[in-house]
């Protein structure tokens, strides 16, 4: 008889880890997909933030001449163009005049990031290493 009363003793254990063993992966679940939902409201909110927070973020350009050299070719005008604004210009068009010379020369940038820079140069053929040079940025497109 006392077989008989280990028997249902071994069902009731056998139930109670099969239902333990089962409960495991639901609290791992559980725990995951609670981070995941936290990274998730976490990662909204910053989009939010920077969609209604940030409102200027136009790019504000400004060039600087790092460098002017005599070439075979004429004067080589080293220049950046710098960005301090929070917003990317596409298709920075970029005017460089010769005081006094009338010899002017254009050329277009790709973009400038936000925050960066974006370094060119100009070739005036006709300037002397003495030329008076003026570089500016014309305009640029959002992109």
């Amino acid at each position: 008889m006392s077989g008989n009363d280990d028997e249902p003793q071994d069902d009731r254990e056998t139930e109670a880890e099969r239902q333990e063993e089962q409960a495991r992966p639901r609290k791992l679940e559980w725990i995951v997909g609670g981070l995941s939902a936290v990274l998730v409201a976490a990662m909204v909110g910053a989009i939010l933030f920077q969609a209604i927070m940030v409102a200027d973020d136009r790019p504000e350009l400004a060039a600087e001449i790092l460098a002017m050299r005599r070439t075979e070719a004429g004067l080589l005008v080293d220049f950046k163009v710098v960005n301090r604004g929070d917003g990317t210009a596409a298709e920075v068009d970029v005017r460089g005049r010769v005081s006094g010379g009338g010899e002017d020369s254009h050329l277009m940038l790709d973009y400038v990031p936000a925050r960066g820079e974006a370094k060119a140069s100009f070739l005036f053929p006709k300037a002397g290493e003495d030329a008076r040079i003026t570089i500016t940025p014309t305009g640029y497109s959002i992109p």
